[in-house]
């Protein structure tokens, strides 16, 4: 938010980025998964690399194999599967939505120089983020809020 305030919206949507990834990464962990080598038969699921496939033609427009590595979409696509609680009322269409808007980040000047990010960019990515975050906390029975007041950037 502080990137934003200062026109930086390459930046601030970079960092809403991480944290919408960070929340996959850590609710799969939960699972088990480690998301830089992940073991998919650890999980004990039947059908896993059928259903990826399956839901990521949904999401994508394409079919895609067990990835090697996880990343932000594939690792939500994953937790939907897996139904995990952070993904409790969602669908694929949720996350196809979910990847429209990380296209911002995706084609921005600074990931892969295709195109500037503006506020509208920001604005839409920043609610998606604030949404993922009170359902994290929500889950942890806390308050995203009220962390945040407890936690301040010093100003000078």
């Amino acid at each position: 938010l502080r990137r934003a305030q200062t026109d930086r919206f390459d930046d601030a949507v970079a960092r809403l980025y991480r944290t919408i990834e960070i929340i996959s990464q850590h609710r799969l962990a939960l699972h088990g998964i480690d998301c830089a080598n992940p073991d998919f038969a650890s999980l004990g699921v039947e059908g896993l690399q059928e259903a990826f496939a399956k839901t990521t033609g949904e999401v994508y427009g394409q079919s895609k194999p067990l990835p090697g590595a996880v990343a932000l979409a594939d690792g939500h696509i994953l937790l939907l599967i897996l139904q995990d609680e952070f993904c409790k009322g969602r669908q694929s269409g949720d996350l196809r939505k979910l990847v429209d808007e990380l296209k911002a980040r995706d084609h921005s000047m600074s990931a892969h120089g295709m195109r500037p990010v503006d506020q509208k960019d920001f604005l839409k990515l920043k609610n998606t983020a604030r949404e993922f975050a009170d359902k994290l906390f929500a889950i942890n029975n806390t308050n995203f809020d009220a962390m945040l007041l407890e936690h301040s950037f010093p100003k000078i």
